[in-house]
């Protein structure tokens, strides 16, 4: 009984540190994939000498092909966000890092071929969507938990978007479709 004890809280212990590398390698091949020479990636948060204070001001600054990686140390990030370009937005821990708007949708999607990944984005319980998809083609939108808000993801004229692997909780509408 206590050698079974032993090797369970050895599993705990060693459990997060797994978790945890795996998430980084993921999301550090993600962007190998998916910049290739094309793009450039920006940095929001963490401690490097250029980096960004806020997500919005990253993507304003980003060209089409960019990503935009958000450290999560500077989490929660309190701001609403539009995406007009076709970027990808990864945060460094689905669990760490997090998005917190208010009074209007969290995350405005317009553009096509946007992909983003790897946070926690959640409303301040308005009536308003956490992501806002308006006539976004080709989108990605996974790794991700979506909650506190009416919609959690609200489609609208978008086509060929692929939801995968996200958790919505406490949201009156999980996926709000219209016209997509």
């Amino acid at each position: 009984m206590k050698k079974a004890i032993i090797i369970g809280i050895a599993f705990m212990l060693f459990m997060p540190s797994l978790t945890y590398s795996e998430n980084t390698n993921h999301l550090s091949s993600f962007i190998s994939e998916n910049n290739g020479n094309n793009g450039k990636t920006l940095h929001v948060g963490g401690d490097g000498p250029n980096n960004y204070t806020s997500i919005q001001s990253a993507i304003n600054d980003a060209k089409d092909g960019d990503t935009v990686f958000v450290y999560d140390d500077s989490s929660p990030y309190y701001e609403n966000i539009v995406i007009d370009k076709s970027i990808n937005l990864i945060g460094e821990n689905k669990d760490t890092t997090v998005i917190e708007g208010k009074n209007d949708n969290v995350i405005h999607i317009k553009a096509n071929d946007a992909d983003i990944a790897g946070f926690t984005i959640q409303s301040n319980g308005s009536t308003y969507a956490v992501i806002y998809l308006n006539h976004s083609n080709n989108t990605n939108i996974h790794s991700l938990i979506i909650q506190l808000a009416k919609k959690g993801i609200h489609l609208l004229h978008s086509n060929n978007v692929t939801l995968s692997n996200n958790i919505i909780y406490k949201c009156s509408y999980g996926i709000y479709n219209l016209f997509s």
